[in-house]
Protein backbone atom coordinates (compact mmCIF):
# COMPACT_ATOMS: atom_id res chain seq x y z
CA UNK A 1 0.00 0.00 0.00
CA UNK A 2 2.48 2.56 0.78
CA UNK A 3 4.52 1.60 -2.29
CA UNK A 4 1.43 2.27 -4.33
CA UNK A 5 0.82 5.51 -2.28
CA UNK A 6 4.60 6.61 -3.14
CA UNK A 7 4.00 5.84 -6.60
CA UNK A 8 0.97 7.73 -7.38
CA UNK A 9 2.20 10.78 -5.09
CA UNK A 10 5.47 10.52 -7.37
CA UNK A 11 8.16 11.31 -3.87
CA UNK A 12 11.42 11.51 -3.93
CA UNK A 13 13.50 8.58 -3.13
CA UNK A 14 14.42 10.47 -0.10
CA UNK A 15 10.66 11.21 0.74
CA UNK A 16 10.10 7.45 -0.41
CA UNK A 17 12.51 6.26 2.55
CA UNK A 18 11.33 8.50 5.41
CA UNK A 19 8.10 6.97 4.33
CA UNK A 20 9.31 3.53 5.17
CA UNK A 21 11.05 4.23 8.17
CA UNK A 22 8.08 6.26 9.54
CA UNK A 23 5.88 3.13 8.86
CA UNK A 24 8.86 1.64 10.82
CA UNK A 25 9.42 -0.54 8.11
CA UNK A 26 12.15 -1.31 6.56
CA UNK A 27 13.22 0.86 3.20
CA UNK A 28 12.01 -0.35 0.23
CA UNK A 29 14.22 0.25 -3.09
CA UNK A 30 12.95 2.28 -5.63
CA UNK A 31 12.23 0.41 -9.01
CA UNK A 32 15.27 0.77 -11.21
CA UNK A 33 16.22 3.68 -13.33
CA UNK A 34 17.97 4.26 -16.13
CA UNK A 35 21.57 5.43 -14.61
CA UNK A 36 21.99 8.97 -14.76
CA UNK A 37 24.80 10.96 -14.01
CA UNK A 38 24.01 14.25 -12.26
CA UNK A 39 25.17 17.90 -14.42
CA UNK A 40 27.32 19.08 -10.90
CA UNK A 41 29.32 15.69 -11.62
CA UNK A 42 29.43 15.63 -15.52
CA UNK A 43 30.95 19.00 -14.66
CA UNK A 44 33.50 18.23 -12.03
CA UNK A 45 34.93 15.14 -14.60
CA UNK A 46 34.95 17.74 -17.14
CA UNK A 47 37.33 20.45 -15.03
CA UNK A 48 39.28 18.31 -12.88
CA UNK A 49 42.87 17.67 -13.86
CA UNK A 50 43.14 14.09 -12.84
CA UNK A 51 41.71 10.78 -13.47
CA UNK A 52 38.47 10.81 -12.14
CA UNK A 53 35.44 8.52 -13.03
CA UNK A 54 31.58 7.20 -11.63
CA UNK A 55 30.33 4.08 -10.59
CA UNK A 56 27.21 2.91 -10.83
CA UNK A 57 24.96 0.57 -8.41
CA UNK A 58 27.07 -2.68 -10.17
CA UNK A 59 30.03 -0.89 -10.74
CA UNK A 60 29.23 -0.14 -13.97
CA UNK A 61 31.59 3.13 -15.31
CA UNK A 62 28.80 5.82 -16.43
CA UNK A 63 30.76 8.51 -16.86
CA UNK A 64 34.74 9.48 -16.55
CA UNK A 65 37.25 12.38 -17.50
CA UNK A 66 40.16 11.88 -20.76
CA UNK A 67 42.56 11.55 -17.93
CA UNK A 68 40.85 8.43 -16.86
CA UNK A 69 40.12 7.01 -19.76
CA UNK A 70 43.81 7.33 -20.72
CA UNK A 71 45.28 6.02 -17.24
CA UNK A 72 42.73 2.95 -17.70
CA UNK A 73 42.98 2.27 -21.51
CA UNK A 74 42.01 -1.49 -21.65
CA UNK A 75 38.73 -0.18 -19.13
CA UNK A 76 37.47 3.21 -20.50
CA UNK A 77 39.28 3.69 -23.55
CA UNK A 78 38.14 3.18 -26.73
CA UNK A 79 39.29 -0.20 -26.84
CA UNK A 80 37.66 -1.39 -23.70
CA UNK A 81 35.01 -4.15 -23.98
CA UNK A 82 34.15 -4.66 -20.22
CA UNK A 83 33.06 -0.94 -18.50
CA UNK A 84 32.19 -2.84 -14.89
CA UNK A 85 34.61 -2.13 -12.81
CA UNK A 86 34.93 -5.99 -11.42
CA UNK A 87 34.49 -7.84 -15.05
CA UNK A 88 37.58 -5.54 -15.81
CA UNK A 89 39.66 -6.73 -12.98
CA UNK A 90 38.58 -10.28 -13.36
CA UNK A 91 37.53 -11.22 -17.16
CA UNK A 92 40.44 -8.90 -18.92
CA UNK A 93 43.83 -10.54 -18.59
CA UNK A 94 45.51 -7.03 -19.38
CA UNK A 95 44.69 -6.13 -15.83
CA UNK A 96 46.69 -8.42 -14.20
CA UNK A 97 49.55 -6.47 -15.40
CA UNK A 98 48.62 -3.00 -15.15
CA UNK A 99 47.11 -3.15 -11.19
CA UNK A 100 50.14 -3.67 -9.38
CA UNK A 101 49.87 -6.38 -6.70
CA UNK A 102 46.58 -7.42 -8.57
CA UNK A 103 45.80 -10.69 -6.13
CA UNK A 104 45.46 -8.21 -3.19
CA UNK A 105 43.95 -5.24 -4.69
CA UNK A 106 41.31 -7.84 -6.22
CA UNK A 107 40.63 -9.65 -2.87
CA UNK A 108 40.34 -6.26 -1.91
CA UNK A 109 37.45 -4.66 -4.56
CA UNK A 110 35.47 -8.05 -3.77
CA UNK A 111 35.30 -6.95 -0.10
CA UNK A 112 34.13 -3.11 -1.07
CA UNK A 113 31.88 -4.68 -3.68
CA UNK A 114 30.50 -6.85 -0.95
CA UNK A 115 30.16 -3.97 1.12
CA UNK A 116 27.95 -2.20 -1.34
CA UNK A 117 26.00 -4.52 -2.26
CA UNK A 118 24.55 -5.82 0.89
CA UNK A 119 21.19 -4.33 0.02
CA UNK A 120 21.57 -5.99 -3.60
CA UNK A 121 20.36 -9.89 -2.59
CA UNK A 122 17.55 -10.76 -4.67
CA UNK A 123 17.74 -8.36 -8.21
CA UNK A 124 17.98 -10.31 -11.13
CA UNK A 125 20.81 -8.10 -12.74
CA UNK A 126 23.11 -8.25 -9.39
CA UNK A 127 23.04 -11.93 -8.85
CA UNK A 128 23.52 -12.73 -12.66
CA UNK A 129 26.47 -10.54 -12.64
CA UNK A 130 28.03 -12.32 -9.33
CA UNK A 131 26.98 -16.23 -10.94
CA UNK A 132 28.48 -14.47 -14.39
CA UNK A 133 31.67 -13.49 -12.50
CA UNK A 134 32.19 -16.51 -10.82
CA UNK A 135 31.81 -18.73 -13.59
CA UNK A 136 34.16 -16.33 -15.74
CA UNK A 137 36.64 -16.16 -12.17
CA UNK A 138 38.15 -18.89 -9.83
CA UNK A 139 39.61 -15.84 -8.06
CA UNK A 140 36.69 -14.01 -8.06
CA UNK A 141 34.58 -17.17 -6.69
CA UNK A 142 37.18 -17.34 -3.87
CA UNK A 143 37.25 -13.77 -2.99
CA UNK A 144 32.99 -14.00 -2.98
CA UNK A 145 33.10 -17.12 -0.64
CA UNK A 146 35.31 -15.70 1.78
CA UNK A 147 32.05 -12.74 2.57
CA UNK A 148 35.42 -10.25 3.30
CA UNK A 149 33.66 -6.73 4.00
CA UNK A 150 35.67 -3.76 3.25
CA UNK A 151 34.74 0.25 2.79
CA UNK A 152 36.36 2.33 -0.61
CA UNK A 153 38.19 3.94 2.00
CA UNK A 154 41.24 6.61 1.02
CA UNK A 155 44.31 4.35 -0.05
CA UNK A 156 47.27 4.17 -2.39
CA UNK A 157 46.81 2.85 -5.88
CA UNK A 158 49.45 1.48 -7.79
CA UNK A 159 49.37 1.34 -11.96
CA UNK A 160 51.87 -0.09 -14.47
CA UNK A 161 50.73 2.45 -17.32
CA UNK A 162 52.50 0.97 -20.68
CA UNK A 163 53.92 4.50 -21.33
CA UNK A 164 54.31 6.50 -17.89
CA UNK A 165 55.84 3.51 -16.25
CA UNK A 166 54.83 2.99 -12.39
CA UNK A 167 51.81 6.11 -11.62
CA UNK A 168 50.62 5.91 -7.69
CA UNK A 169 47.74 7.88 -6.75
CA UNK A 170 46.05 8.22 -3.89
CA UNK A 171 42.32 6.99 -4.14
CA UNK A 172 39.17 9.17 -2.93
CA UNK A 173 35.83 7.78 -3.67
CA UNK A 174 32.77 10.39 -2.72
CA UNK A 175 28.94 9.20 -2.70
CA UNK A 176 26.23 11.80 -2.61
CA UNK A 177 23.60 11.90 0.24
CA UNK A 178 20.48 11.49 -2.08
CA UNK A 179 22.28 8.86 -4.87
CA UNK A 180 23.84 6.45 -2.64
CA UNK A 181 23.95 3.66 -5.65
CA UNK A 182 26.52 5.88 -7.17
CA UNK A 183 29.85 6.99 -6.77
CA UNK A 184 32.79 9.72 -7.69
CA UNK A 185 36.26 8.44 -7.59
CA UNK A 186 39.33 10.74 -7.95
CA UNK A 187 42.79 9.54 -8.10
CA UNK A 188 45.03 12.13 -7.19
CA UNK A 189 48.87 11.90 -8.23
CA UNK A 190 51.78 10.92 -5.78
CA UNK A 191 54.86 12.55 -6.94
CA UNK A 192 57.04 10.17 -8.00
CA UNK A 193 60.55 9.68 -6.03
Amino acid sequence: TLARLADVLAVTDAERRYLWEAAGLAPQRPAQKTPHVPAAITSVLEHIATPAYCLGRYWDALAWNREAESLFADWLGPQGQERNLLRFMFCVPAARDFVVDWPQRARRLVAEFSADAGNLAGEGQYEDMVADLGRQSAEFRAYWARREISFRDPAVKAFRHPTEGLVVYEQTTFAPLVERDFKLVLLCARPKN
